[in-house]
């Protein structure tokens, strides 16, 4: 870690970027250019004076890496380098006012008021990929949370998307043919029905990564 951050804070000084990002998204997008990888930051941030990225990669400086306004409240920049699982956050000045904020539109959270986390979207290799949604008149719908559906009944420990996969024969058994899931997206604290989240855009900590939902897609679609 503590080498990718030195590349990165040399980057800083010999890799010369002086606007805004010609890449589009809006949050953390990992790219690859001419075999090295880096990360494009976004953000709208329409009455900040200066707008800034944190992270171990330039040891949570709060002015070593700029984001470059585009217009309409846009910032953005390219950091070289940057690779899927760095944390960041996003350093916004107002004045006087130094405010430290999580990516709102962040795929990925180490919990509800932790840190930011870069997620490749794209490094998912689907199992799956000739799956047909049943009939609606075929359908049998089991409403699925996570949060209690895989404990046993006398377990304290909150349900993960490993515990839903580890049970889908049983539903398979059932008859259900659909799955619904209640809210998923993070929420404060460690256990919630899920209708007050935090991040709307990232998967609950408590239940597991992004990847671990894609993996309970597969699994459900494998039956």
């Amino acid at each position: 870690m503590a080498v990718t951050s030195i590349l990165l804070l040399g980057s800083e000084r010999a890799g010369a970027q002086d606007g805004p990002s010609i890449r589009e998204g809006i949050g953390a997008f990992p790219y690859v250019e001419e075999g090295s990888p880096g990360v494009t930051f976004r953000t709208w941030a329409p009455f900040a004076d200066s707008v800034h990225v944190a992270g171990p990669f330039n040891f949570w400086n709060s002015s070593n890496r700029p984001l470059y306004a585009e217009g309409d409240g846009f910032w953005s920049v390219d950091v070289p380098l940057l690779q899927p699982g760095s944390q960041y956050q996003f350093v916004i000045r107002n004045g006087s006012s130094v405010l430290w904020r999580n990516d709102p539109c962040a795929f990925d959270v180490t919990n509800s008021t932790g840190n930011s986390v870069v997620y490749d979207g794209a490094a998912y290799q689907w199992e799956i990929d000739d799956f047909r949604i049943p009939a609606w008149n075929e359908m049998v719908i089991y409403e699925l949370h996570l949060g209690t559906f895989g404990p046993e009944a006398n377990g304290s420990a909150n349900g993960t998307f490993q515990m839903a996969i580890d049970r889908l024969d049983y539903l398979a058994d059932l008859g259900i043919n659909a799955i619904e899931l209640m809210p998923h997206m993070e929420f404060p604290g460690d256990r919630s029905w899920g209708y007050n989240p935090g991040h709307i855009f990232a998967v609950e900590s408590n239940y597991g990564s992004p990847d671990d939902l894609k993996r309970l897609i597969d699994e459900a679609h494998a039956r």
